[in-house]
C-alpha cells in the first residue's frame, strides 16, 4: 500500500503538468515531440568513425571550447593554428557578431576531420551572446506567462535562430527554482519560484527547441536557486536533504528527463546530502550524476559540465584533474578547459593507465557521435553567409518578442479596480519617471491616450527636486510612477534607492498613485507597503517594449494577463495577478499582424510624392485595423517654409470633417435621450422656420442632404467694401461689448450680424427639385438645433459627451484659445478676406463668421485623436469600458434612406458610390458599411465595420492657396487607402 502511494505521490503532479499544459495551450506540443540523442540512431557513420578513431581523437570529442568573433586577425590565425594541432568535439559561440560568427564558423568547420557541434549560452536568445539580433524577455518573465503554447514557440524560434547562424546546442533553459531572492547568479534567469510552473515552462521551451533540431539543456543539476554566492566567483553549497531535493529542486529535471530532454549541464555546486567530500562540487561527483541522475532519474542524454574555468571547480583543483575528475564522475561533454592541450592530454594518459576505462571513452565519444548524427553534421554543409541578420531578425520573430512581453505584464494589485484607468474626463494625470533624466517612451505612448503631464528625475533626486515633486503631485488627481533604472541582479539592491522608495511612497500618500515597475520583482520587496499605491503594474525590464506596452495597458490598450512567478512577500505570492481585457486602441507594429516592416512604403511613397508636387505641405496618418494602430505616421511640415517638422501633437482644421466629428455625434446623443426626433420637420424645434419654405424641411432629409438647401452662401462677400476691404461698421480690431466675435486675428465682427447670416439662410430659396446636393448650409441649423435642446453650445455639448472622456484632449473648436504655433497648422494665407495667415481660427469663411463654431466647420483636431473617435463609432457606441451610444442608434445614423434618388448619403456621414465605377469618396474596396467624411483642408476619417478599420489623413493642402487641388486631383487619400485594403485583402 505504502508503495502505490509513493507511486501516486511521484505521477500525479507529473499527470497535472501534462494537463495544465494542455489547458493553457492552443496545441498539445508534448505530443508533437521529435525524436533527440536520447533515442538509439543506427548509423553507418558513426560505426565507422568510431572504428578509425584514435583514443586520443575519441577523447577530444569530449572536449568544447569557447569561440569569439570579431576579435581581429590575430584571435583567429591562433585559434586555427590550435585547432590545426588538437580537433575538439565541439565549439562555444561567445561574444560576437553573426555575421563575424558565420564566417568563422565555417572556416573552423572546413579544419575539422569531424564536424564541430556548436554551442550557445542563449536562454533568452543569441543575444545572451552576440550583437546586433533580438533579445527576448528572460525566463522570469516567461514564468509570468500563463499561455506555455508562447514559450514553446519561443524556444522554436530561438532555435531557427541558431540553426541559422550554424549551432546545434543550446544551454538552455535554466529550470533551476529560484528560492532566494537575493541568488546572485540564478535569478532572473529562473522561471520562478514554483516547481511546477517552472517545469511546464521547462518543458515548453525544451520541446520547442528540440522540434526544430537544437539540443535543449537544462541546467544546472541538481538545482541552483536556494544559492546564495556565484558559482563564477567561488563554490556555493545547498544544505538540503536528498529528500527536499527531490521534492522540490529536482522536480523540474525529472519531468523533463520523461518527456525525452536531450541534455543537462551539472553545475558547479557542493551539495553535502549528495556528496559529503570537502569541496567537492556536484559536476565532479559521481553521486550525484551516475548514481543520482542517470541511474536513479533514468536521465540517457549528454550530460555536460558548467564551464570548467569557474571558480567554483578551479579552486581546489588544478588543471588537467578536473578533466579527469569530470568524466570519472559520468559527465560525457567537458565545457570551455582552462587549457584544451593539457585537458586532452591528461585525460589521455588517465585512459592508458587504467584511471579512466577505454569503454567508458567509448560510450560517452559515441553518444557525442550519435548527437552529431542527430544534428545532421554527418551531411554537413557550409552556412549561407547572405542575410543572415535579416533573417535573425525576422518579423516572425518580432511578432513573438511582443507577444511575450504583452503576456508577461503583470498587475499585481488593483484597488477598487482602477486600472485601466476610465472616465478619462475626471482625472488629471502626472506621469513622475524615476531613474530617467529625460522623457521617454514610456511617457510618449501614456500621451497617446489623454494628456499626461511628465516629471523626470534621475534615481537621486536631491531635497530641492523632491520638494518640487511633491508640491507639483498636489495639483493632480492621479499620479503615474514610472520606476526605471532597476537592476535586473541583486547587486546593490537592484540599484533601487532609498529616496526613490521614500518620495514614491510619499506620493502615493498625496494622491492616488500607479506604480508601473520596470525591473526585477524582487526588488519591490524593499518597499515598506505596496498596497499604499492604488495598483502595481510590473514589467520584467526596462526594455522599449515593456516601456511601450505597460503604458497602453494603463489605458486598457493592451490586456493584463501575467501573473507573479516569484513571491515578493506575504502579501503578494507567487501566483499573484489580476486580469483584464484591452478597451481601448493599441498602439502597434505591422509584425502584430505577420506583416513586414516595409508592407506600408508603398503609402510613404504616395504621400512623398504629394509633397513634392506641392500637393500639401505636409500630413498626419493614422489606420487602425482589429482596434490596433498600425500605421501611425507624420510627414513634412506645417508650410513649405519648412520651419516646423509635423509631430503627432500638430493640430489640424477638419473642415467639414466636422459635420461628423462634432454634430453627428452629438445628435445622436440627443436622439439616444429622445430629445430629437429625426424625421420630424425643423421649424418642430426651431419655430422661426415656421413662416418660411424650409417649413416642411425634415431634420433627416438635411443630414442627408437631401433637402433642396443650396451648398454654400459666401457670407463674408457682403461685409467687404468696394475694396474688398472688411466694412467698418461690421468689424473692430478690438474686442468690444458691441463686436465680440472673433473671426481671426485682430478681427471682430459684430455680434448681430449672426442673424443676418441666418436670416440669409431663410431668405435663400431652396430648388425645387429636391435632389441630392450636397450643403453646408443645413448643419448651421443642426448646431443651433443642438443648442436649442440643451442650452448649451455644440462645442460645450461635443467636449462633455465625448472628446473629454475619449482623451480627445487635442479635439476642439478654436484652438487660437489655449494651443501655440508650434502645435496649430496654418490652413491658408487669406488674402481676399482675413488677410492674413489663417492658423488656430477656422479656415471656413462662413464658421469664422459664427465665431469659429459651428456644425459643418470648425474643428480642429489630429489624426490620434479622431482614430479614438473612429473606433468608438466601429465599435458601434463603446470604447475605453465606456458605453457612448446604443449600436441601434449608430445603425439608424448609418443608414442611406435615398439610394432610389442616386443619393449615397447617410444621416450626417458619408458613404461609398452606389454603383462600382462611379466617383465617390472612398477607394473602390471601402465596403458599403463603411463610412465617414472628408474636410476641404485636406481632412478624411472613414470607418470599416467590414474590414474593421479606421483610416485618418490630416493635411492643410488649402496652404498657402486653397486653390491648390493637387491634392484632390492626385488622389492622394482614396490611393492610400486602397493600399491599406490591398495588404490585408490582396
Amino acid at each position: 500500500m505504502k508503495l502505490f502511494i509513493k507511486i501516486l505521490i511521484i505521477f500525479i503532479p507529473l499527470f497535472l503538468l501534462s494537463a495544465s499544459i494542455d489547458k493553457n495551450s492552443d496545441d498539445d506540443f508534448i505530443s508533437k515531440k521529435l525524436s533527440s540523442p536520447t533515442e538509439f540512431i543506427e548509423s553507418k557513420w558513426v560505426d565507422s568513425l568510431m572504428n578509425t578513431m584514435t583514443i586520443e581523437e575519441k577523447v577530444s570529442q569530449l572536449f568544447m571550447i569557447p569561440v569569439f568573433s570579431g576579435k581581429g586577425k590575430s584571435y583567429e590565425n591562433n585559434l586555427l593554428n590550435q585547432l590545426k594541432k588538437v580537433q575538439p568535439g565541439g565549439i562555444i559561440l561567445m561574444k560576437g557578431e553573426p555575421y563575424a560568427h558565420v564566417i568563422l564558423t565555417n572556416r573552423l568547420q572546413e579544419l575539422s576531420n569531424i564536424p564541430l557541434m556548436v554551442a550557445v549560452d542563449g536562454e533568452w536568445g543569441l543575444a545572451m551572446r552576440v550583437d546586433s539580433v533580438i533579445s527576448f524577455p528572460k525566463a522570469m518573465a516567461l514564468g509570468a506567462i500563463q499561455d506555455d503554447q508562447l514559450v514553446f514557440d519561443l524556444g522554436y524560434e530561438i532555435a531557427r535562430h541558431c540553426k541559422r547562424v550554424g549551432i546545434h546546442i543550446n544551454f538552455a533553459p535554466v529550470i533551476d527554482i529560484n528560492n532566494r531572492y537575493n541568488n546572485p547568479i540564478i535569478n532572473i534567469r529562473a522561471f520562478g519560484d514554483n516547481k511546477y510552473n517552472v517545469a511546464r515552462k521547462g518543458l515548453a521551451y525544451s520541446i520547442g527547441m528540440q522540434n526544430n533540431g537544437v539540443l535543449a539543456v537544462g541546467k544546472h543539476f541538481p538545482g541552483h536557486g536556494s544559492t546564495t554566492t556565484d558559482s563564477h566567483k567561488t563554490l556555493p553549497t545547498i544544505n538540503l536533504s536528498k529528500k527536499q531535493l527531490m521534492e522540490n529542486e529536482l522536480y523540474p529535471f525529472d519531468n523533463l528527463i520523461q518527456n525525452e530532454l536531450g541534455g543537462i549541464m551539472v553545475g558547479h555546486i557542493a551539495v553535502p546530502s549528495l556528496d559529503d567530500r570537502p569541496n567537492r562540487p556536484a559536476s565532479l561527483s559521481s553521486n550525484v550524476i551516475d548514481t543520482l541522475l542517470k541511474k536513479e532519474l533514468g536521465f540517457k542524454g549528454l550530460v555536460f559540465t558548467d564551464a570548467l574555468n569557474m571558480k567554483g571547480v578551479t579552486r581546489d583543483y588544478e588543471l588537467g584533474q578536473i578533466e579527469v575528475e569530470a568524466l570519472l564522475a559520468g559527465n560525457d561533454v567537458l565545457l570551455y578547459p582552462e587549457n584544451l592541450e593539457i585537458g586532452i592530454r591528461r585525460v589521455t594518459e588517465a585512459v592508458k593507465n587504467g584511471v579512466i576505462s577505454e569503454e567508458q571513452i567509448n560510450e560517452k565519444c559515441f553518444k557525442i557521435l550519435k548527437a552529431k548524427k542527430w544534428f545532421s553534421l554527418d551531411n554537413y554543409k557550409a552556412i549561407d553567409v547572405n542575410n543572415v541578420l535579416n533573417d535573425i531578425n525576422s518579423t516572425s520573430s518580432k511578432q513573438l518578442n511582443q507577444k511575450l512581453t504583452e503576456a508577461s505584464i503583470t498587475l499585481i494589485h488593483n484597488k477598487n479596480s482602477l486600472l485601466p484607468l476610465k472616465n478619462l474626463d475626471e482625472k488629471k494625470i502626472l506621469c513622475v519617471s524615476m531613474g530617467s533624466k529625460s522623457s521617454n517612451i514610456f511617457q510618449k505612448h501614456l500621451r497617446k491616450y489623454t494628456k499626461v503631464d511628465t516629471i523626470s528625475y534621475s534615481n537621486y533626486p536631491n531635497e530641492s527636486e523632491i520638494k518640487d515633486i511633491l508640491d507639483t503631485v498636489t495639483y493632480y488627481t492621479h499620479i503615474i510612477i514610472g520606476q526605471h533604472g532597476v537592476s535586473q541582479w541583486t547587486s546593490k539592491r537592484f540599484k533601487l534607492t532609498d529616496d526613490n522608495i521614500a518620495l514614491a511612497e510619499k506620493i502615493a500618500q498625496l494622491r492616488p498613485t500607479i506604480l508601473s515597475f520596470f525591473g526585477n520583482p524582487y526588488a519591490l520587496r524593499y518597499y515598506n507597503d505596496l498596497k499604499q499605491f492604488e495598483a502595481v503594474i510590473i514589467g520584467y525590464s526596462n526594455d522599449f517594449l515593456y516601456k511601450k506596452y505597460i503604458a497602453q495597458s494603463i489605458f486598457g490598450g493592451v490586456g493584463v494577463n501575467g501573473v507573479l512567478p516569484i513571491t515578493i512577500n506575504d502579501n503578494f505570492k507567487s501566483g499573484t495577478g489580476q486580469l483584464y481585457e484591452a478597451t481601448r486602441l493599441k498602439y502597434t507594429e505591422p509584425y502584430e499582424f505577420g506583416l513586414t516592416d516595409t508592407i506600408f512604403n508603398k503609402v510613404d511613397s504616395i504621400i512623398q510624392s504629394a509633397i513634392n508636387s506641392n500637393a500639401t505641405p505636409g500630413c498626419q496618418i493614422i489606420y487602425a485595423k482589429d482596434g490596433k494602430v498600425i500605421y501611425e505616421k507624420n510627414f513634412g511640415y506645417h508650410t513649405y517654409k519648412e520651419e516646423i517638422s509635423v509631430q503627432s501633437d500638430a493640430i489640424y482644421d477638419i473642415a467639414s470633417v466636422t459635420k461628423v466629428a462634432a454634430t453627428t455625434i452629438s445628435l445622436m446623443h440627443l436622439y439616444e435621450d429622445n430629445k430629437i426626433d429625426l424625421t420630424a420637420k425643423l421649424s418642430k424645434y426651431m419655430k422661426d422656420l415656421k413662416r418660411t419654405d424650409k417649413k416642411s424641411i425634415r431634420i433627416n432629409k438635411i443630414l442627408a442632404h437631401q433637402s433642396g438647401l443650396h451648398s454654400w452662401i459666401p457670407f463674408y462677400r457682403n461685409t467687404l467694401d468696394e475694396k474688398g476691404e472688411l466694412r467698418t461698421e461690421l468689424y473692430s480690431k478690438d474686442s468690444t461689448k458691441q463686436f465680440s466675435v472673433k473671426v481671426a486675428n485682430n478681427i471682430f465682427l459684430r455680434n448681430d450680424y449672426i442673424d443676418s447670416i441666418f436670416q440669409a439662410i431663410i431668405d435663400t430659396p431652396l430648388y425645387r427639385k429636391k435632389k441630392y446636393r450636397y450643403s453646408d448650409l443645413g448643419f448651421y441649423w443642426m448646431a443651433k438645433l443642438i443648442k436649442h435642446r440643451t442650452d448649451k453650445s455644440i462645442d460645450e455639448c461635443a467636449q462633455e459627451w465625448y472628446y473629454n472622456s475619449l482623451g480627445m484632449n487635442y479635439t476642439m473648436f478654436n484652438p487660437w484659445h489655449n494651443n501655440d504655433t508650434l502645435t496649430l497648422v496654418p490652413s491658408e494665407n487669406d488674402l481676399i478676406f482675413r488677410k492674413q495667415v489663417v492658423n488656430g481660427y477656422v479656415h471656413d469663411p462662413g464658421a469664422a463668421m459664427l465665431g469659429g463654431i459651428s456644425g459643418h466647420a470648425g474643428l480642429f483636431s489630429t489624426a490620434n485623436d479622431l482614430a479614438k473617435l473612429g473606433q468608438l463609432l466601429l465599435n458601434k457606441g463603446t470604447y475605453g469600458d465606456e458605453y457612448y451610444f446604443s449600436s441601434k442608434t449608430l445603425d439608424v445614423f448609418n443608414k442611406s434612406y435615398y439610394k432610389r434618388k442616386d443619393n449615397r448619403r447617410a444621416l450626417g456621414f458619408d458613404k461609398p458610390a452606389l454603383n462600382k465605377g462611379d466617383i465617390g469618396p472612398t477607394c473602390e474596396s471601402a465596403s458599403q458599411q463603411s463610412f465617414g467624411h472628408s474636410g476641404f483642408t485636406g481632412a478624411y476619417m472613414w470607418v470599416d465595420p467590414m474590414n474593421n478599420s479606421v483610416y485618418v489623413f490630416l493635411s492643410n493642402r488649402t496652404f498657402p492657396n486653397q486653390d491648390n487641388k493637387k491634392l484632390v486631383e492626385m488622389d492622394v487619400r482614396t490611393k492610400i487607402q486602397q493600399v491599406f485594403y490591398d495588404v490585408f485583402e490582396p
